[in-house]
């Protein structure tokens, strides 16, 4: 099972305690992955289109406690041939449907803290998904209209995350990105073991990612002291050849000498191996100016010819 599918078993097994927060997960259901619909007989019903079988059994679960639905007002629409991907289940509500209206359209209905967060479980449970994280942070819920979405980036923006909004075909799309964000929205749902699973899997991209940077860094520097050597080298042979290294300072041809001798080693080795030992500050020094020295015959050279 995919890391997005294990985060909604788990929501699925959360069962909200008091009625109000049971109101806000029902309405989030409802709404993205819902609709009103009247039968021949004219009852009301909300038909629930999902691939979840456990989202319908929750859903079901919270209308029996919340609204005193009984078992013989559940009507099933049969998994269709043309949809066989998606499973429609329709919730007759019966007498129940007054109250239930008034409790979805109460204003109060996200007052509280933790109805706010049973809102959001229920809208990932409905219609979200998160990314795997081995491979990279993103979190969306799909919004069949854009009044959806602005409650919902609403909810997630008060509790400082950063929700961005983009429309998708027919859809709008909220969603958050980075892995400070995605782990404390999970921790506002209520998915504790899914947020340990992330955090787990987030130490050790970060791990692996800080020795690759580590890596990567040491190896440029490698790249550049193995190029500067080369070109160190070229001049002091270049040097030699046209008698010009004779004339230089003893200083200059000692350091000429050893990186000869040892072309691989950093200017800092160098440095302990000269007599008396030099700094790496002056080793660097003598070698510009045994550059200097080679750019000055090219130049000569390039003159007379």
């Amino acid at each position: 099972m995919s890391f997005s599918g294990n985060v909604k078993k788990e929501l699925e097994a959360i069962e909200p305690k008091s009625q109000h927060c049971r109101l806000a997960e029902f309405d989030a259901i409802a709404s993205l992955a819902g609709r009103f619909v009247v039968n021949s007989d004219g009852e009301a019903g909300i038909l629930l289109k999902t691939d979840r079988e456990g989202c319908i059994r929750k859903f079901f679960t919270i209308a029996d406690k919340a609204f005193k639905i009984k078992k013989d007002f559940l009507g099933t629409e049969n998994r269709g041939k043309d949809r066989p991907d998606h499973s429609g289940e329709t919730l007759m509500l019966g007498s129940a449907v007054g109250r239930i209206q008034a409790a979805v359209s109460a204003e109060d209905k996200l007052a509280r803290s933790c109805c706010r967060r049973a809102y959001l479980r229920g809208a990932f449970l409905a219609a979200g998904t998160i990314s795997d994280p081995e491979k990279y942070y993103h979190l969306e819920i799909d919004c069949v209209s854009e009044s959806l979405a602005d409650t919902v980036r609403s909810l997630l923006e008060g509790f400082g995350l950063n929700a961005k909004t983009v429309r998708r075909r027919d859809l709008w799309v909220v969603y958050i990105k980075e892995g400070d964000q995605l782990a404390e929205m999970l921790r506002l749902i209520g998915a504790n073991r899914s947020l340990m699973e992330f955090e787990n899997v987030r130490i050790l991209r970060e791990r692996r990612g800080s020795v690759n940077r580590r890596v990567n860094c040491e190896t440029a520097n490698l790249k550049k002291t193995v190029n500067a050597a080369v070109r160190q080298v070229d001049d002091i042979r270049y040097l030699q050849e046209k008698g010009i290294l004779g004339r230089l300072s003893p200083a200059l041809q000692e350091m000429a000498e050893l990186r000869l001798l040892y072309p691989d080693v950093s200017l800092q080795e160098l440095g302990t191996r000269m007599m008396p030992p030099v700094g790496k500050s002056g080793v660097n020094h003598r070698m510009r100016k045994l550059q200097e020295a080679a750019a000055a015959g090219r130049a000569e050279d390039s003159e007379e010819l």
